[in-house]
């Protein structure tokens, strides 16, 4: 007998992109950020310390690669069947705009080299522009609390709740959200890094029109990026 969350996970990948159009700009935007980092490979330091300029450029280097590695995840898990739990890549993307921002902020290279060393400060405070309904929700499926629980899988049974484990495509709203959202901080991060180096984002302008619009067919999304770039 196949594997049921398997065999679920196929029928919501085959359906995924006629469901969800706007996994197609999410797709770009990876892509355009990869070759962003392609053309802005770090070389080796000339200096010891290194400049500010170094440090920048490795910080937002360095937050390019995670936030490529996020939007992944959090595609192929929306594409698979689990919307609720992508949210927990996008808090990711938020952090890592805002943490982009902080550096490019701070000319002296302070900030990217506290963020290099480890020692930047918490996560709250790299994503201090957001809006705290979307924090409230970032947080109840990062931790391993009931409010997920109830908010994503209950589901009523008569008189009775049950739980739905199995992948399913009952949030699309939340999808569609998810992915406007991680298309506006990821551009961001390949803008700033671009930026840094010196460099363009391939079809930059196209992409932002493409993240507005799809905005705009959501009146109510807030489309802040992840954090206060001061």
């Amino acid at each position: 007998m196949p594997d049921p969350f398997l065999r679920e996970e196929r029928l919501m990948r085959a359906s995924a992109y006629e469901a969800l159009p706007l996994l197609v700009l999410a797709d770009d935007v990876s892509d355009a950020l990869l070759t962003t980092l392609q053309r802005c490979e770090v070389p080796e330091p000339e200096s010891d310390p290194p400049t500010a300029a170094f440090c920048r450029h490795k910080a937002l280097f360095s937050i390019g690669l995670l936030a490529l590695r996020a939007l992944r995840c959090e595609s192929l898990l929306i594409r698979s069947g689990y919307e609720s739990e992508a949210l927990i890549f996008k808090r990711v993307l938020s952090e890592a705009a805002g943490r982009a921002g902080k550096v490019v902020g701070d000319q002296s290279g302070e900030y990217a080299r506290s963020w290099l060393a480890g020692r930047a400060g918490t996560s709250g405070s790299a994503m201090s522009g957001l809006p705290q309904s979307l924090k409230k929700a970032y947080s109840s499926t990062a931790h391993v609390g009931t409010e997920a629980v109830e908010s994503f899988m209950a589901a009523p049974l008569g008189e009775r709740t049950g739980y739905v484990v199995s992948p399913r495509r009952a949030l699309p709203d939340l999808s569609y959200e998810n992915l406007t959202l991680s298309a506006v901080d990821v551009l961001a991060v390949a803008g700033l890094l671009a930026q840094e180096c010196g460099t363009e984002v391939p079809d930059s302008r196209a992409l932002w029109e493409r993240t507005l619009e799809a905005r705009r067919n959501q009146p109510g999304l807030d489309i802040r990026s992840g954090g206060d770039a001061s």
